[in-house]
């Protein structure tokens, strides 16, 4: 207890602020397709009002001890394997799922299905799938805007329109050629990473991809095509986390992952 106090008082306005908004946009992001799947769990838990009623007890039955298996499951492969989140999450979805088409059920129970109410339903069903869909978009690309606004250099990473001028000299792809591992990293965090968030926000991990390809080369006086190989492009993966209590500390999640194209950067708009 003693030690949790000590660690709330470590944690800095800056790092407090963006946890907070990085928890309110995971909020959102698990509300907006939510709604979505709990209004098809529950829909699908009316739709057994057509099954025969020994059928149908047998249905719930099953079903609920596949979704308890499968809490289970994932809770324990989270617990004992892997720390990534997309286990917990996934089994929340399925027990709050159930709970949904549970109630779907018990709603048949005590009232009767009219084909007026299933199309009304639907519709609505359909309605919510769109919502899902655009603002689940709309909420990523608004969560990026903010980070490359607030907290990321995009400038530096070489996120640009085809129209927009070219990164600076000091850039990320040319820091991303240095040798020393350690010597890069800390190069890259620099430059990446506003001032304000230096001391949250860290390019933790950094892998990269180098895409060969065929190329067809003329010699200039014999005419001569030569068939070759060379590097088409290098794309990266830089991952930034947050650690609200500062980066000395182990404590810490993932704020987003980016997929950096070198050939993109430096494509230049020819009209």
């Amino acid at each position: 207890m003693k030690s949790l106090t000590q660690k709330l008082k470590m944690l800095n306005k800056t790092g407090f602020k963006l946890s907070f908004i990085c928890g309110l946009n995971w909020l959102i992001k698990f509300l907006i397709p939510g709604q979505h799947y709990f209004f098809a769990a529950f829909f699908l838990g009316l739709l057994t009002y057509y099954m025969p009623h020994d059928i149908q007890q047998l249905s719930v039955f099953m079903l609920g001890f596949l979704v308890i298996i499968t809490v289970v499951t994932n809770l324990l492969f989270w617990i004992l394997y892997s720390k990534d989140l997309y286990h917990i999450k996934f089994a929340f979805y399925v027990a709050i799922s159930f709970c949904f088409f549970q109630a779907g059920n018990n709603y048949i129970g005590q009232h009767a299905l009219t084909d007026y109410l299933v199309s009304r339903l639907l519709t609505l069903w359909m309605i919510s799938f769109i919502i899902a869909t655009f603002a689940s978009h709309l909420q990523f690309k608004l969560f990026k805007q903010y980070l490359f606004k607030n907290v990321i250099n995009k400038e530096y990473l070489g996120i640009r329109k085809l129209t927009a001028d070219l990164p600076p000299e000091s850039n990320f792809y040319t820091d991303a050629d240095e040798m020393d591992a350690n010597k890069r990293m800390k190069l890259i965090n620099q430059n990446a990473i506003k001032k304000p968030y230096q001391g949250v926000v860290e390019l933790s991990f950094l892998n990269r991809k180098v895409t060969t390809g065929i190329h067809y080369k003329t010699d200039l006086i014999t005419k001569e095509v030569e068939r070759i190989f060379e590097d088409v492009d290098t794309i990266y993966y830089p991952v930034f986390r947050v650690y609200p209590f500062g980066i000395e500390e182990d404590f810490g999640y993932t704020l987003i992952q980016l997929k950096l194209s070198s050939k993109a950067a430096f494509t230049e708009y020819s009209s």
